[in-house]
């Protein structure tokens, strides 16, 4: 069943409706939506009609603390699992009531060199290696990617699908990157314990679903699918 549209947020109003950078934003099993502010640090939890009910957070290093959130995720236990690369920490959250449930050390493949797409659990995320390489400066290149499952507590990661890339254009005084607008670009995402990876600049999708493991790919032509 799906969601009926929700708008949360005000260009002016009371502080709980005034977001500075948003990093997820998940609907909970029990009717609730939960926010992560980035810019604030602070996760905030509204009923099913838009209303402020409880927020967990703020900056700082100690439990439940924050100093750079960079994803949010809601996992299949209804728990929230929430990142700060910086401190390097991942900090579990009751979905229920927004308690703290426990923390764990980010691996340094996660505080360093990927973007987290889905929780599958609090043990284990999808993650998106990000692309590495130097361009001569002013240059365009095409940098591979890999989607990966990533255990948290050791660091270890399995390959899921091998992706050719994106199109990355260097800075002319070549000490930056950024993707190269129109250019390829690998996609990841993920719902209800699928996900699907794909290039922008091909039809093939590949799946993997968290449940059972299963694997495949399909294709798209012309608004059909013909699985593999």
């Amino acid at each position: 069943m799906g969601h009926r549209p929700l708008r949360i947020g005000a260009v002016e109003g009371p502080e709980q409706t005034l977001f500075a950078g948003i990093v997820g934003a998940v609907y909970l099993t029990n009717g609730e939506m939960a926010v992560a502010d980035g810019g604030n640090r602070v996760i905030r939890f509204f009923n099913n009609a838009g209303v402020h009910i409880r927020s967990i957070g703020r900056e700082g290093r100690g439990p439940a603390e924050f100093v750079y959130m960079s994803w949010m995720g809601a996992c299949s236990n209804n728990e929230l699992l929430v990142v700060d690369p910086v401190v390097g920490r991942a900090t579990r959250l009751s979905a229920a009531d927004g308690h703290l449930l426990g923390t764990s050390r980010l691996p340094e493949l996660l505080r360093t060199s990927s973007d987290i797409v889905y929780c599958e659990s609090p043990e284990q995320v999808i993650a998106v290696l990000r692309p590495k390489g130097a361009g001569a400066p002013g240059s365009v290149m095409r940098a591979a990617v890999q989607v990966v499952r990533v255990t948290v507590a050791s660091g270890a990661a399995d390959t899921l699908a091998r992706l050719s890339g994106t199109d990355l254009y260097f800075n002319t005084a070549g000490n930056f990157y950024m993707s190269l607008p129109l250019g390829a670009r690998a996609h990841a995402a993920a719902n209800g314990g699928v996900v699907y990876m794909a290039q922008s600049d091909e039809r093939r999708v590949q799946v993997s679903e968290a449940f059972t493991g299963r694997r495949y790919s399909f294709e798209q032509t012309q608004g059909t699918e013909i699985a593999k």
